[in-house]
Order: structure tokens, then C-alpha cells, then sequence
């Protein structure tokens, strides 16, 4: 309701803030599509889903709070942190695209076999650290990168806005979608992981459309750095 209410309001000005033409373009909208897919399984996975495997009691890794959170999540945010700096100088000469698909295809395969990880807390650990990688440091610098080189020189900040906001979308969405499988497959008590299997079955889902729309995004004529 929010984003309908802005969008007449703008319309209304002389000088909006995004303008129609802008935002419809494939430019503007394909990287945020992604943002809002990838997000929404990628990013809740490692930070949510799979401490909420470890830390449950029942039908879950039973492992202490204190070893949960830094056994999967330290891994992935030190390798994102330590390999964006490295996939932000390869993305201009293999191409950001190219970039984007590498991530998507190593989370859709890394998502897929946490399916079968569900009670191994080591060969969890190994994949989380691994989605740091095509996630935090090939996939998310790629749409950063994307949204700074692709958005319209009348407004240099409308795309990486939009794109930062469509992050925070898919996060929340993921939030609120998996979170729902999981406590409607796994309730209190439970002893099998079903609803976390569930949950990383749509998740492997939605990454597969994250792959998909990212082959509709355009290229940039003209530019010096390789979309």
C-alpha cells in the first residue's frame, strides 16, 4: 500500500524522484527481482534457518547457543568479507552478469544440499562457509556493482536505492515465508526436521528463479566495464 501510495504521489510531481520510463526498464527491474528472490532465501538461510537447525532441541543438532551462531555464521561472513574485494575486481572483466550467475548457481547447488545436511552439524558448517562465497562475495557484490553502472545518469541513486530496498524486501519475505514452514512443519516437540526440509525445498526453488531471471538482465552499450 505504502509503495502504490508513493508511486501516485511521485507521479504527480514535476521532478520525481523515479520516473516511470526509469523504473519499468528491464535494467531497473531484473536486478531487483533478484535482489528480492535471492535475499529472501539466501541471506535468511545462513542467518536464520540453519542456526534455528543447530539450536533445536528436538528435532534439530541440539548444539549450545554459544557454539551455534559462530559455527555458522562467522564462517560466512569472514569468507564474503575476505572474497567480495576479489569478485568485485574479476566481475568488470568476466562481466557482472557472468558474476551474478556464478553466485546464483553455487547457492541454488549449496541450498540443495543442505536438504541432506539437515543433521550434519560439519557438512553444514562446510556449506554455509561455501554460500559466503557465492553469495555474500560473487552474488551481492555483482547486483551492487550492477545497480551503480546501470542506473540512469538523471538519477545516479534511484537504482542502488531500489536495490537496497528490494534487499530488505526479499529478507523480510524470507523471514516471514520460512519461518512459517518451519513452525508449521517442525512445531515445539517435534523430533523429525520436516519442516526445515520443507523450508530449504522452496528455498532451492526460489533460488532456481533467482538463476532464471538473472539471464533476462540487459546488457549496457557503451560501457567500460563488462555487463
Amino acid at each position: 500500500m505504502l509503495l502504490v501510495a508513493f508511486w501516485l504521489m511521485e507521479r504527480g510531481q514535476n521532478d520525481p524522484l523515479p520516473t516511470a520510463a526509469g523504473a519499468a526498464q528491464p535494467r531497473s527491474v531484473g536486478p531487483a527481482a533478484d535482489d528480492v528472490l535471492h535475499d529472501s532465501v539466501d541471506l535468511r538461510g545462513p542467518d536464520v534457518r540453519v542456526p534455528d537447525v543447530g539450536a533445536e532441541r528436538d528435532g534439530g543438532l541440539r548444539l549450545r547457543r554459544n557454539d551455534n551462531r559462530p559455527m555458522f555464521l562467522m564462517p560466512y561472513a569472514l569468507a564474503g568479507w575476505i572474497l567480495a574485494p576479489l569478485a568485485g575486481s574479476l566481475a568488470p572483466k568476466i562481466g557482472y552478469r557472468n558474476t551474478l550467475r556464478i553466485g546464483l548457481v553455487g547457492n541454488l547447488a549449496l541450498i540443495a544440499a543442505t536438504m541432506l545436511a539437515v543433521n550434519s552439524p560439519w557438512l553444514l558448517f562446510v556449506l554455509v562457509a561455501l554460500m559466503g562465497v557465492s553469495y555474500a562475495a560473487c552474488a551481492a557484490t555483482a547486483l551492487n556493482g550492477m545497480g551503480v553502472i546501470d542506473a540512469p545518469a538523471k538519477s545516479p541513486g534511484i537504482l542502488p536505492g531500489l536495490n537496497a530496498t528490494m534487499f530488505n524486501l526479499g529478507a523480510s519475505v524470507g523471514i516471514g515465508v520460512l519461518s512459517g514452514l518451519v513452525a508449521k512443519g517442525s512445531p515445539d516437540g517435534a523430533t523429525d526436521p520436516a519442516g526445515f526440509t520443507t523450508a530449504l525445498v522452496v528455498a532451492t526453488a526460489i533460488s532456481a528463479a533467482a538463476l532464471v531471471v538473472s539471464f533476462a538482465l540487459p546488457g549496457k552499450v557503451g560501457s567500460v566495464e563488462k555487463i
